[in-house]
């Protein structure tokens, strides 16, 4: 896997024809080695023995040569690659721009700031949210309660708006009613609906 966590594209399996090509050609090289070693060797059974010597040489010979030129192939993906994510308004510098953004401090949690990026840059949620994954905190991360208090200093807030505000900023529905009742919040109930105000 490369820096960005993502697999490289694997370098194509050789073909039947290209395996067929390769056995041919260290058949036909062991025939050769075979033949030199007959005219040389009066026994039979040396022959045979430096025969299959030469044919593993031969085999392992050519599995070096199918090896490197599959390195070969590995290492030209890894620059291909490697080129697209580093373009203009690539990969790597819409991550930077995502972590720029989560280390100005204006969110306050991982999601909302992946939300934000997401739209603004055209990137999934969850890519986004996974250039975020390693990134320190920006700040102390408020309780409840101290978010609460701030989201209702000085204004009135429909019950509604609190929770998708608390939701944006990671906090559950649970955790603000809590906070509500230790904060002593007071409930305007207007109809269907509900006002909080502290």
């Amino acid at each position: 896997m490369n820096k960005t966590g993502k697999s490289l594209p694997q370098p194509a399996p050789l073909s039947h024809e290209q395996l067929q090509e390769a056995a041919l050609r260290v058949c036909q090289e062991a025939d050769e080695a075979e033949e030199e070693i007959r005219q040389f060797v009066g026994n039979k059974e040396v022959a045979v023995a430096i025969f299959h010597k030469e044919v593993l040489r031969q085999a392992a010979r050519t599995l070096e040569t199918i090896s490197s030129e599959r390195e070969a192939d590995s290492e030209k993906h890894r620059r291909i690659v490697n080129f697209c994510h580093d373009q203009p308004n690539g990969t790597r510098e819409k991550r930077r721009r995502i972590q720029k953004e989560w280390a100005s401090g204006q969110y306050s949690s991982r999601n909302a700031c992946a939300n934000a990026c997401s739209e603004a840059l055209g990137v999934s949620f969850s890519t986004a949210r996974k250039a975020l994954k390693c990134e320190p905190d920006t700040m102390e991360r408020k309780s409840p309660v101290e978010w609460l208090r701030d989201f209702l200093e000085g204004a009135t807030q429909y019950a509604a708006d609190v929770y998708r505000e608390a939701a944006a900023a990671g906090f559950s529905k649970d955790a603000m009613k809590r906070a509500k009742a230790s904060l002593g919040v007071e409930v305007i109930v207007c109809g269907r609906l509900s006002q909080w105000r502290f």
